[in-house]
């Protein structure tokens, strides 16, 4: 068992499989992309722009460290959640 492999398998049995190790927060900006600019991840005009902030399981709480926030259509945002 590789190095890699044995911490996966320590985090998956800390964690369980049925616990996601991220959470996200939608927000609407309640604004257009005239305003917050195109989809960051279509890339095409987005009506009412939501941005998604991702955070991570870290010890007993979350972290945003390692995560990725975006900004566009409510679709696209959650297509990108892990």
């Amino acid at each position: 068992m590789s190095y890699a492999e044995i911490i996966m398998a320590t985090l998956k049995g800390i964690a369980g499989d049925n616990v996601s190790k991220y959470k996200y927060k939608l927000i609407s900006q309640k604004e257009s992309s005239a305003k917050y600019g195109l989809c960051e991840v279509c890339g095409k005009f987005v009506s009412e722009v939501f941005h998604q902030i991702e955070s991570r399981k870290y010890e007993d709480g979350y972290t945003y460290a390692g995560c990725k926030d975006y900004f566009g259509h409510k679709e696209c945002l959650e297509s990108k959640q892990r």
